[in-house]
């Protein structure tokens, strides 16, 4: 929910330049105070938070895009309900004071559920492939984008309840602990690996991961030395899983080309990447699994993620696609989210554990 300790001198300027603009629009609306002008001054204060949030943003890499999207989240949820608040008491007794007071409460409440609630409110999603590939079930659990800085009892959670699936075989497809600070990055893979351990997290196929944008090269390998976590970084690897499947995963470069080109196996194929983005290219698999895009963390009804990071369309960058017959893409939303400066919140787009269960085409004949 808070952000981090570098961007706070840049929301402490935006948080007292929308002060600024509050009262100068207070005072507006003072001189006649009609609902039409509390409601145009809020839009005047909330325009002017945007404003301030692409003005002054810190212009570092990696930065700035973050904590634009961090200030503009703090606009919406805190600024414009503060505003409609001291409205709603300043014109108490005037017609539009509890249409104010009932704005605040409404966004203040939708700002809790984004910053709280739904950060944590952790699914299951469940997929079935039927092929005529495969001769028994297998089931896949997916877990991605953990993107932690701080593993706790919502990460031992979220790997329990992956065991309580029995999954044949578990697939973590990247950016597992985010932290740029290397001896609190070696700390909290220290807690993370004491989680696995007592949550006894194996699979009989075997534990494969890839890496993604968070993931040191190199560093995050190591990492996992104690674990029975194979990682994957470098070349592209297959196995063979069972005499029926196959598994190739891509490291990360391979999994943001939209040109990556996978030959057909005989068996029934999965493939793994961090990015959805192959998922563009030549891919002669069955199932296609991946994470990256977070789902957007923030979706609109009707509309979708604003924002996925990827070259996929916006309708493949969370959920199940059917991309043509016999190729299924799957992308999950993750378990964590963004860290950094970014804004910690999820709307309309809960955490979600992937579990893919590959059955046998019976036929019915």
């Amino acid at each position: 929910m808070f952000p981090s300790v570098a961007v706070l001198p840049y929301l402490f300027v935006h948080g007292l330049l929308c002060a600024v603009a509050g009262v100068a629009v207070l005072r507006w609306i003072a001189r006649g105070p009609t609902i039409w002008r509390g409601f145009l001054g809020l839009v005047m204060v909330g325009g002017a938070g945007a404003i301030v949030s692409l003005v002054t943003a810190p212009r570092a890499e990696g930065m700035t895009a973050f904590a634009i999207a961090l200030a503009l989240a703090w606009t919406i949820f805190l600024v414009v309900p503060a505003f409609a608040f001291v409205v709603a008491v300043r014109m108490y007794g005037r017609p539009m004071a509890s249409g104010m007071l009932a704005l605040a409460f409404a966004v203040g409440a939708v700002g809790i559920f984004a910053f709280v609630v739904e950060p944590h409110r952790l699914t299951v999603s469940r997929h079935d492939v039927v092929s005529t590939k495969v001769n028994a079930p297998l089931t896949i659990a997916v877990i991605s984008d953990l993107q932690t800085d701080d593993p706790g009892a919502y990460e031992r959670e979220a790997l329990a309840r992956v065991m309580a699936e029995r999954p044949d075989v578990i697939v973590f497809t990247g950016d597992v602990i985010q932290i740029a600070d290397q001896e609190r990055y070696a700390r909290a893979w220290i807690r993370l690996r004491e989680l696995i351990a007592e949550v006894d997290l194996h699979a009989p196929l075997g534990i494969y991961a890839v890496r993604g944008d968070v993931d040191p090269r190199g560093r995050w390998l190591s990492e996992l030395d104690g674990t029975d976590i194979i990682g994957i970084e470098g070349p592209t690897l297959t196995v063979p899983l069972r005499d029926d499947v196959t598994l190739t995963a891509l490291d990360l470069p391979a999994s943001a080309s939209v040109e990556l080109a996978i030959a057909a196996v005989s068996r029934f194929h999965v493939v793994i990447g961090h990015r959805p983005d192959f998922a563009l290219g030549t891919i002669h698999a069955d199932l296609l699994l991946a994470g990256h895009t977070h789902g957007g963390q923030v979706q609109l009804p009707g509309f979708g993620p604003l924002a996925t990071a990827s070259h996929v369309p916006r309708d493949w960058a969370y959920g199940r696609t059917e991309i043509s017959e016999g190729r299924t893409l799957i992308v999950s939303r993750g378990v964590g989210m963004e860290r950094g400066v970014a804004p910690r919140l999820r709307l309309f787009c809960a955490p979600e554990i992937v579990i893919v269960r590959v059955l046998p085409d019976l036929g019915t004949g």
